[in-house]
């Protein structure tokens, strides 16, 4: 027969019980990236991927604010006697940058010659892609030019050196054309996309468009290793933009 004393006992363990239950169902129910803290020192915090972040000191931090267009981003590398590692995606740590794309494709290419040039590329609806691109071997200058209709900043470009070193990447959202120069031998380029490539979609526009005026670094004299298909893309005026304007900015990167 159970005593006064460990009947309350009893009690006091089935009330934390009920508790704790109670707790870990709510925690079930609320997903990640909307669980929140503040800090004594009035920062947020979410928790991502098994860790902690601050809100300003993402693991990867974007050279512009959150939910812009094109995003320069800089993952951290965390270094020591032996070399050093970084992340270069996390999927809820760019969800919070406002890039919450779904990557369905992994590209990789080679461009042996210095000045390579590839672009100006695309892909239209209902195909369209975004891509994530960075550099592992070499160091390419990357641009991007937005191509939205009804956009204030419409054949306006922005460009980054990334290089294998640096680490750098650019994300290029659906609605602008991609392009890049190698500035040494023997270039790799990595990028991810969010569709996979599709012929009756492909599109691009010229290079050399004087109309979009890109400061391509290339010396004077010096011609650009170019595809076949590049050489003859159509001028942005006389391309039929299918893309609208999503009301994300397009600003001067960093």
């Amino acid at each position: 027969m159970r005593t006064r004393k460990s009947k309350a006992l009893c009690r006091l363990r089935y009330a934390a019980g009920r508790r704790f239950q109670s707790i870990r169902s709510r925690s079930r129910t609320t997903p990640d990236r909307v669980r929140h803290g503040r800090r004594r020192d009035g920062r947020f915090f979410v928790p991502v991927a098994g860790f902690w972040l601050l809100r300003g000191s993402h693991p990867v931090r974007p050279e512009r604010r959150p939910l812009s267009s094109v995003q320069l981003i800089r993952p951290k590398r965390h270094g020591d006697a032996r070399g050093w590692f970084t992340e270069v995606y996390s999927e809820p740590a760019f969800a919070a940058l406002g890039i919450d794309c779904h990557f369905v494709q992994d590209n990789h290419s080679l461009s042996q010659p210095r000045f390579t040039l590839r672009g100006l590329h695309f892909q239209v609806p209902p195909r369209g892609q975004d891509k994530l691109v960075r550099c592992i071997r070499g160091r390419i200058f990357d641009i991007a030019v937005d191509v939205r209709d009804g956009s204030p900043t419409y054949g306006n470009w922005v460009g980054a050196e990334l290089t294998a070193e640096n680490g750098h990447q650019l994300f290029i959202p659906i609605g602008f054309a991609h392009g890049f120069l190698t500035l040494e031998e023997n270039c790799e380029v990595s990028y991810k996309c969010s569709d996979t490539y599709s012929p009756e979609c492909d599109g691009g526009i010229r290079w050399d468009d004087p109309a979009i005026g890109i400061a391509w670094p290339i010396p004077a004299g010096i011609q650009p290793e170019l595809s076949g298909k590049d050489t003859i893309q159509p001028l942005l005026a006389d391309f039929d933009s299918p893309f609208p304007y999503d009301g994300r900015p397009l600003a001067p990167l960093a």
